[in-house]
């Protein structure tokens, strides 16, 4: 017979490197240290899932609040800023007034004192 497999004809070798990679509770893939779900595991699984639930929940309520307040704040500076603007533009008119109102001042007193000079000549 020709011995050429990885084996040769000793299967018995290889079937005991298979039953010990998936097989019997001692290998690779075997039920190690009898890990079997009882009911109080797949309760705490429940539970767990529960509350990782109820912490999602907890962390998006959060977001959102973050979320609205900002938007709160947001609005709050628009509307100081528009208001901020409306008073500089009170300001910079006020402003314009009282320099046109100087200088109609300015041309009063050089037009009297022309008047009064022409007079006294």
């Amino acid at each position: 017979m020709n011995n050429s497999g990885v084996f040769g004809n000793d299967w018995l070798g290889a079937f005991l490197i298979i039953a010990i990679l998936f097989g019997g509770g001692w290998g690779l893939g075997g039920n190690r240290g009898g890990d079997v779900a009882t009911k109080e595991f797949v309760q705490e699984s429940v539970n767990n899932q529960g509350i990782q639930n109820q912490l999602q929940q907890i962390a998006l309520s959060s977001a959102n609040n973050n979320y609205e307040t900002a938007q709160l704040i947001n609005a709050q500076t628009r509307d100081l800023m528009a208001q901020n603007y409306t008073n500089q533009i009170n300001v910079v008119q006020g402003f314009n007034a009282l320099q046109q109102q100087l200088s109609q001042l300015g041309f009063q007193m050089d037009q009297c004192c022309c008047s009064i000079k022409t007079q006294m000549l």
